[in-house]
């Protein structure tokens, strides 16, 4: 069956949660947002563990776990060096790579850089180097959108704004509202099928804006933005059918929890024998290259730090562990267990991880006695795959109100101070459209998006995706919910057969 007519909007919203936009729609004050869920179909999208935005994005658009795309983290470890996963590090298909007769244009994905050449259009995410790099496919996209939007920027590191959250609030804007400018542009000019349109804005603000007003003013622009776009999909001849998403949800955070302090208290982690006295010391106080220049802001040093000469700047810096992550310091050989952050945690061998667990389990917070980790994920339990090998043994996911670290801390758990809120489990699913019933589903997973939309375009599922096609959203009077399924032997099956077959034929068996 063929469905020339049926367009797809795929809005992502990163970071963002119901904790938020449930109430604030409630009380008409997202009333774009509470159209949509009152004639739409709407719930909880449960991200990836650990819920963080490269494996979360990459899941959603392959319709499979880490273990299968090869997407962890931010970072990916290399001969003791860290380097940002790129798009040549996915190693799955994406929803665009299967609808090779439909035109697909895909703005501002983590982990697009360098962007793929599909059947449309593709402008790179976060992590892109600069405007001067080849940020899009077809490369004359990058011209005509730099003519249109020079001031055109792919990411905004909130890390990067402490104590200045007024020139955070400019710089957000001016992004996300050359996002909007940008989606106009090409929904009017060009000719797509798939649109899967990133915005990142809200996660950086909830970072540090968490219950505060202009946390609700910027989601009144976004709901503003979503009104706009519902117009306009009105207006079409076309059936489009529009999903809204997020990567994973949002809490507040009020304290910090650091894994390696903990690890390196009850002697599970050892740091290298070669590190010099300054730099054990250094650990041990909590300081390392992510939050040196903080520290050093907070001790009034920043005039005095910039004046230094390069030569005792360069000695200072070797004093202090890490590159951007204390796991470049860290014995192996030595050590039984490490986290390389965001709640993930890497045993050495085999045996006595028991131990490890239980002391983590059992973390209490020493000011109230609370619980610390709400739970503990084994790596079989989450993982399948060839890339299982590179995985987390555990993920760690805390209690409300706290935030696993990545960053070297004085104290296993402190508090926050700049950062409000953090990741949690739970993103986002609003679909609406002419194949959309009204419903509240209670949860769906974020492995569903990619089979779900290439059922929408009635194409073969591969039958290694990890997700299911979320049939209970559309109109029992759909076409997409009374068409079963269509699957297909995965690409990287039919890659192997193929290879077979020529080793077969040159060597005539």
């Amino acid at each position: 069956m063929e469905h020339h007519n049926n367009k797809m909007i795929v809005l992502g919203l990163d970071g963002a949660t119901w904790r938020l936009i449930q109430p604030w729609a409630e009380s008409n004050q997202l009333p774009n947002f509470k159209k949509l869920m009152d004639n739409g179909s709407w719930g909880n999208l449960k991200s990836t563990y650990p819920p963080i935005t490269p494996p979360a994005w990459t899941s959603m658009t392959t319709g499979k776990n880490p273990a299968k795309h090869g997407i962890f983290g931010f970072l990916k470890l290399e001969n003791e060096k860290f380097r940002l996963y790129q798009s040549k590090d996915k190693k799955e298909p994406e929803i665009w790579d299967y609808l090779q007769n439909k035109k697909s244009i895909v703005i501002n994905l983590p982990v697009s850089y360098p962007p793929k050449k599909i059947n449309g259009i593709m402008v790179s995410g976060m992590y892109t180097p600069s405007k001067e790099s080849n940020f899009a496919h077809p490369s004359e996209i990058k011209d005509e959108l730099l003519d249109e939007f020079p001031d055109y920027r792919f990411e905004l590191s909130w890390g990067e704004y402490t104590g200045n959250k007024t020139r955070f609030l400019d710089e957000l804007y001016k992004m996300t509202d050359n996002r909007m400018k940008l989606f106009n542009h090409l929904f009017d000019k060009k000719e797509w099928d798939l649109m899967f349109y990133v915005f990142i804005g809200t996660d950086r603000i909830q970072h540090i804006y968490w219950d505060q007003d202009e946390l609700l003013k910027y989601y009144k622009y976004i709901d503003t933005f979503l009104g706009e776009v519902v117009e306009k999909i009105e207006r079409q001849a076309e059936k489009i059918n529009l999903f809204i998403v997020s990567d994973h949800g949002f809490n507040q955070i009020n304290k910090t929890v650091d894994i390696n302090k903990l690890l390196y208290a009850h002697k599970f982690l050892v740091l290298k024998k070669d590190q010099s006295l300054n730099k054990k010391i250094v650990f041990k106080i909590g300081i390392n290259k992510s939050n040196a220049i903080e520290f050093i802001k907070k001790m009034g040093l920043l005039k005095l730090y910039k004046r230094l000469p390069n030569k005792v700047n360069d000695f200072i810096s070797k004093q202090i562990p890490g590159e951007t992550n204390i796991v470049t310091d860290i014995s192996k050989e030595n050590s039984r267990a490490y986290s390389n952050g965001f709640g993930t945690v890497f045993f050495t061998s085999n045996d006595g991880n028991d131990e490890i667990i239980n002391k983590i389990q059992n973390l209490k917070d020493p000011e109230n006695g609370r619980n610390v980790i709400k739970e503990i994920h084994i790596k079989r339990d989450l993982f399948s795959g060839r890339f299982i090998d590179e995985a987390p043994d555990a993920v760690l996911i805390p209690c409300e109100g706290y935030k696993l670290s990545k960053n070297s801390s004085d104290e296993v758990i402190s508090n926050e101070t700049f950062e409000k809120a953090d990741h949690e489990i739970d993103g986002i699913l609003l679909a609406y459209g002419p194949d959309i019933k009204c419903s509240n589903f209670k949860t769906a997973s974020i492995y569903d998006i990619a089979p779900t939309i290439l059922h929408l375009f009635g194409s073969p599922i591969p039958d290694d995706m990890d997700g299911r096609v979320l049939k209970e959203i559309f109109k029992e009077t759909s076409e997409h919910s009374i068409r079963n399924e269509k699957y297909q032997e995965s690409f990287n099956i039919q890659k192997l057969k193929k290879q077979v077959q020529m080793v077969k034929k040159v060597n005539n068996i």
